[in-house]
């Protein structure tokens, strides 16, 4: 069973209000936080006034349809979570909104089980991109010296022990500079 971003914050946009319903009612029922919107402009004035990890839209809607709600998106928050909601008819559409960064699509009539899978799989997978983003930034500052903002003592020793072994396998000279600046503390 797919893990679950439960309190994940979701805009459910459809200008069908039975579509809407239904899936507001399946998604709160899974954990998820949703906020329904019956039209593109409405899902974009709720996009500038809160944070959504996701959004799943239809695309086909009178006013701002699902690719325009997609670049509204993308501008106002670039990591937001897209997900486009096509009938069959119109998958090229749905291949469009990949390439303007959509995360995934759905096609019409869907089965509920698919879309409970795709959105758990989507934030999962944005989970793990963040978890692995601040996993790379520690990593990167446990090198750093915060207050000079240079490699540290110990990422210098491990510098040093790679340089000695690159010379020795190469049967290179190695040397090291070592300059004492006075009065370093007034670059700080």
């Amino acid at each position: 069973e797919e893990e679950k971003a439960v309190g994940a914050k979701i805009l459910v946009v459809d200008d069908e209000e039975i579509l809407r319903n239904m899936l507001t009612d399946v998604l709160t029922e899974e954990g998820y936080e949703i906020v329904p919107a019956s039209s593109g402009e409405e899902a974009v004035k709720r996009l500038r006034e809160e944070y959504f990890e996701l959004v799943l839209t239809d695309i086909m809607m009178p006013g701002l349809n699902g690719i325009e709600v997609l670049k509204a998106a993308k501008e106002i928050e670039h990591g937001t979570d897209i997900i486009v909601m096509t009938g069959y008819a119109s998958v090229e559409t749905a291949v469009e909104s990949m390439r303007l960064g959509a995360s995934d699509y759905i096609t019409k009539p869907f089965n509920i089980d698919q879309i409970k899978i795709v959105i758990a799989r989507t934030l999962k997978r944005r989970t793990l991109e963040r978890r692995a983003e601040e996993g790379e930034f520690y990593k990167e500052l446990s090198k750093i010296d915060s207050l000079t903002q240079l490699f540290n003592h110990k990422t210098f020793h491990q510098l040093l022990e790679v340089e000695v072994g690159r010379a020795k396998r190469h049967n290179q000279p190695l040397s090291l500079i070592i300059i004492d600046i006075d009065n370093f503390n007034i670059y700080n």
